[in-house]
């Protein structure tokens, strides 16, 4: 074995002769590209190719000599910008702490979040990883903040715990919620309709004075239809869910109250009455093209026929009649005209809806008090699913299994409650305090949406078919009420989770609100959610609630 393989002094040899060229050749040839990729890395500079040349000589003069493998470490060294023997790099002396808000629900936040971390105001994005640098070592609290309304969390506040170098991760869950109607009362005398669309954004569909009443949506989740008195009388309109395209429906100087549109969406039927309040003796079925283009009566002009709504699969409507002798039967008739029959009589029968699935009939009775009435669709096996309890206002589960229904306990406490539809499991959702109303299923299924008192101020809240998880999803000083989802939201896409419930604590009572005069201030109806009840052989219109 050589001496220059052991690192042994060597003397003026051919070994070093060999070494020096190799070392002079390795500084000739050094170049910036490595196997066809650009470096990164600097150019030795001629001084320091000089220096280590000086080096390399100097070693062979001294009877010294450096390995192969040596004087390749020393070029790579120069390579990387870097003077032999030079001391190593400072230890880093802060860290980073990376933050993701995990948005759930059908809805989001358009201004996105906010987060304070060690005095410092983090702005966070929806889903979005953040990464702030420079975070001295130690622990921390960050708080989450300037969530929008529509969302909420069950933990605003995570820890992070920060070394220097390395990097902590925190994750929020935020659960929003959108794509819900509702109407606003600015005054007594204006109501407007708006919506809270799944981009978080709020949409004013109707403007100018007047009330506007929201009714139903299109079934594609495209339009609303709903009343107006704007030009005097109640006329129909549309409007598209961004506010634009408003089109007018009906014209007649009568009152064109509750349409419902047809299930393929070409059709609404209402009713048509001369009668805007008080006793009336007419009122009759019309349909209307949903463009507005094309009007006709369903059957005829002479007698009291109210209310209608669509079978779920568009070939029956069916509504409050007179038409058997008595002015509380409930009717069905085809979309033509044809096949009128009574399904069944009952004092009172009226805001009747057929179940999802076609075998069950919904309806609002009198008899014996007034209760929301279940009964086959040939009208047998009728029975109040509320027994000794006043009852109203309901709506079906998309499935057909369940209900949900507003009571009152006569003392003036009111409740929204779950009940099955065989009468069984009445369970109540909301506490009796509260003055809650409007409960109505979303499309999925997964949540209530309904407006409450709750907290001084009337909001639309949402909660979880067995109570949980109830918050608020609008704000501000005017009362809201009457929610309906759009046909397409999904609130429990996305891995909703429930959330913990955001009632105020404390103190559980409610502060009275100024509410429009022509609504009655302990049922919280707004004017067109109307009922008819017998006086006589009169009818008399007046608020739904007890």
């Amino acid at each position: 074995m050589s001496p220059a393989k052991v690192g042994l002094p060597l003397g003026r040899d051919s070994t070093v002769t060999r070494q020096a060229r190799f070392v002079r050749h390795s500084l000739r040839s050094m170049r910036p590209e490595i196997h066809g990729v650009r470096s990164k890395r600097r150019a030795p500079s001629v001084t320091q190719r000089r220096e280590l040349r000086r080096q390399v000589l100097s070693r062979r003069r001294s009877g010294r000599a450096w390995s192969t493998s040596t004087a390749l470490l020393a070029l790579s060294a120069i390579g990387c910008g870097e003077t032999p023997g030079a001391p190593a790099p400072a230890a880093p002396r802060t860290g980073f702490v990376t933050v993701v808000v995990n948005v759930n629900g059908n809805g989001t936040d358009p201004d996105g979040f906010s987060a304070s971390l060690g005095g410092r105001s983090v702005t966070l994005q929806p889903n979005t990883p953040t990464t702030v640098a420079s975070v001295p070592p130690g622990s921390y609290a960050l708080r989450l903040s300037g969530l929008a309304p529509q969302c909420a969390t069950n933990a605003d506040t995570a820890s992070a715990a920060v070394v220097a170098g390395d990097t902590a991760a925190v994750r929020f869950v935020v659960t929003c919620y959108g794509a819900v109607a509702f109407e606003e009362a600015v005054t007594p005398d204006n109501f407007q309709a708006v919506y809270l669309g799944e981009d978080g954004r709020i949409v004013q569909l109707t403007t100018g004075a007047g009330r506007n009443y929201l009714q139903d949506w299109s079934p594609d989740g495209a339009r609303v239809v709903f009343e107006t008195d704007r030009n005097g009388n109640l006329d129909l309109y549309t409007v598209r869910a961004d506010g634009s395209d408003l089109r007018r429906l009906t014209t007649h100087p009568y009152q064109d109250e509750q349409p419902h549109w047809s299930p393929d969406g070409r059709w609404i039927v209402f009713h048509r009455t001369p009668y805007q309040s008080g006793p009336f003796e007419h009122a009759w079925l019309n349909l209307v093209s949903a463009d507005g283009t094309a009007e006709k009566v369903l059957l005829d002009t002479l007698h009291r026929d109210f209310d209608p709504t669509w079978a779920p699969d568009g070939s029956q409507i069916i509504f409050s009649c007179d038409r058997f002798g008595r002015i509380w039967d409930l009717c069905s008739v085809k979309l033509d005209g044809t096949g009128l029959r009574s399904v069944l009589y009952s004092d009172g029968a009226q805001h009747a809806e057929w179940s999802p699935d076609s075998a069950r009939v919904a309806f609002q009775s009198f008899a014996g008090g007034q209760a929301i009435w279940i009964a086959g669709v040939d009208g047998s096996n009728a029975a109040s699913l509320t027994p000794g309890l006043v009852s109203f206002d309901f709506a079906w589960s998309p499935d057909g299994a369940r209900l949900v229904l507003a009571t009152y306990d006569g003392a003036g406490g009111y409740s929204i409650q779950r009940v099955n539809r065989d009468g069984t499991g009445l369970t109540a959702l909301t506490p009796i305090p509260d003055a809650a109303g409007d409960g109505r299923w979303s499309p999925d299924g997964t949540r209530i949406a309904f407006y409450s008192q709750r907290g001084g101020e009337q909001q639309i809240w949402v909660m979880n078919p067995d109570g949980s998880g109830m918050h608020p999803i609008t704000s501000g000083p005017e009362p809201k009420f009457h929610p309906r989802w759009n046909p397409r939201a999904r609130p429990g896409a996305n891995g909703a989770a429930a959330v913990a419930d955001a009632s105020p604590a404390g103190d559980d009572r409610l502060a009275p609100l100024a509410l429009p005069a022509a609504r009655e201030p302990r049922a919280w109806r707004p004017p067109h959610g109307r009922c008819a009840r017998a006086a006589g052989l009169a009818i008399i219109v007046m608020p739904c609630g007890p």
